[in-house]
């Protein structure tokens, strides 16, 4: 008598199995569609001249091909569930079809491995895997041993193959094909589910004879058939196909060997978890050599004053105290008008056509980010009538910033600063693209790496991969404190502020 515990057990397992396959089978079209799309804009870029092409292996075929190894291993756990169902049954026949069904997903498997090798050979496993699978819930659906309601999730299921192949064959029509293979690739998915529960929820004490066809009809299917003598091709094709059934033979042991292991599940599993990780990793984080721990102010708008001669406040108030300029020892210094007198001249300070972020506003009044030389928080207050709106645009042309097309640093910035006052060393800094506005650490962070001068201009081109990865390649893990934030506002130079996180005050 079959045990209905082990039973409803063993369609369990593979009612989850279908669920794991159908899930990475999804997430690898997805990481497929996002590395064509990626190839195709690389090639655009080629044609533009923006950029070479990357037509190479990158993130998203890995995550292709772990998805593709996780619906194999989904695959072995439903062969492993499907020994147990066979197993479970008492009918000679309907362990029969259950082992049919377990040889149709090995082809399964096989397809989807060839599929990196010949996609031709993968299309011809995929045929032999569907009529092998259809022709195992067929025999369950017309068993007459089978539960009622088991041979009615079998035909269900037999119904799903159907609703499968019509999808396959509607997705050769032009535009909507695609569209119309989702589809019912979707229905055939619910449909096999739906399948599986009615053949779980089957009461095994209940097993009613299926009514046998009348004996003229069995007479006459079973009239024999004058057979042809088989041609050289199907001759082979018939050895072809007993060495395959043979290789089955010997893999499928190992194969639920492998899925009973105790440890297989959790390795499975912690697999799964991995891939999810690395995926949402790779979809939303940054460029291949991973972005700058850099925290970036949140400033959505910025302005400059229209004239040369207006003062900065402490406060949104006309008679507020005035922002300051007084020499220090190296650099000029910012104070305000009321603060004790020093031993220099104090000058008002001037924004000059400077472009600075707004930080909130009240009324009349913009409160704005200044920038100082030390990289000191100072803010100030400054009249609407005075000022105007600006935009960062996009930075094109410069001669000091050079973007990295390929490698492992793609995506990033190199800025060469050919030196200052105070004899300040040449140096080349790794940076990247964030909110419109390029981030460089401030020398000398190990992002900052010195050069001997040779001229106000670099050749990028002569940089090799080897050569940044070794200036690079293990100080872009480390953390930015001092960065400067290159914007283009218009003018005829590049806009730049310095950001000092020590000082800087991040409740704004």
């Amino acid at each position: 008598m079959i045990n209905q515990e082990e039973w409803r057990k063993s369609t369990q397992g593979i009612f989850s199995n279908i669920v794991i396959i159908m899930l990475f089978s999804v997430l690898g079209s997805i990481f497929s569609l996002i590395g064509s799309a990626q190839d195709v804009i690389s090639v655009a870029q080629s044609f533009t001249g923006n950029g070479n092409v990357d037509m190479g292996w990158g993130t998203m075929d890995v995550l292709e091909v772990c998805c593709s190894v996780l619906v194999v291993i989904g695959y072995v756990m439903y062969l492993s569930n499907l020994s147990a169902f066979s197993k479970v049954q008492t009918d000679e026949e309907n362990r029969s079809a259950v082992s049919r069904i377990r040889k149709g997903l090995v082809w399964s498997i096989v397809a989807i491995l060839t599929d990196y090798i010949a996609g031709w050979l993968a299309f011809i496993f995929s045929i032999v895997a569907f009529f092998v699978i259809i022709g195992g819930y067929s025999r369950l659906k017309h068993s007459v041993t089978f539960p009622a309601q088991a041979r009615r999730g079998a035909g269900t299921l037999y119904a799903s193959m159907i609703v499968e192949l019509v999808g396959n064959i509607l997705d050769f029509i032009p535009f909507i094909g695609d569209f119309l293979c989702m589809l019912f690739s979707f229905i055939a998915f619910c449909m096999l589910l739906r399948g599986w529960v009615k053949i779980k929820n089957a009461n095994v004490t209940e097993v009613s004879v299926v009514v046998s066809a009348p004996a003229s009809v069995t007479e006459t299917v079973a009239t024999p058939v004058t057979e042809a003598t088989p041609s050289v091709r199907e001759q082979q094709v018939e050895k072809v196909k007993q060495k395959m059934n043979e290789s089955v033979k010997h893999v499928l042991p190992k194969m639920q060997e492998v899925a009973k292991h105790p440890y297989f599940k959790a390795i499975a599993g912690g697999a799964v978890a991995v891939i999810l990780i690395i995926g949402i990793i790779s979809l939303f984080g940054g460029s291949n050599a991973g972005d700058l721990s850099v925290k970036l102010p949140t400033w959505q708008k910025y302005v400059t004053v229209t004239s040369n001669d207006v003062n900065l406040r402490k406060a949104p108030d006309a008679n507020s105290p005035r922002l300051m300029r007084e020499a220090g020892e190296m650099n000029d210094v910012f104070v305000w008008s009321d603060a004790p007198a020093g031993w220099s001249e104090r000058k008002p300070f001037r924004l000059n056509g400077n472009v600075c972020p707004v930080l909130s506003e009240a009324e009349d009044w913009y409160r704005i980010y200044i920038q100082d030389s030390d990289g000191y928080d100072v803010k100030a207050y400054v009249m609407k009538k005075f000022c105007r709106e600006v935009t960062p645009q996009p930075i094109t042309g410069n001669k000091y910033i050079h973007e990295i097309t390929k490698g492992k640093f793609k995506g990033k910035y190199l800025l060469y600063n050919p030196g200052g006052f105070y004899a300040e060393e040449p140096s080349i800094s790794l940076g990247q693209k964030i909110n419109g506005a390029y981030v460089f650490p401030n020398f000398p962070h190990p992002l900052s790496h010195a050069v001997p001068y040779v001229s106000d201009t670099y050749d990028f081109d002569q940089l090799k991969e080897d050569k940044l990865d070794e200036w690079f390649g293990e100080a872009i893990k480390k953390p930015v404190q001092t960065y400067t934030l290159y914007y283009n506002f218009g003018g005829q130079q590049l806009q730049t502020i310095k950001i000092n996180t020590e000082f800087f005050n991040w409740e704004e």
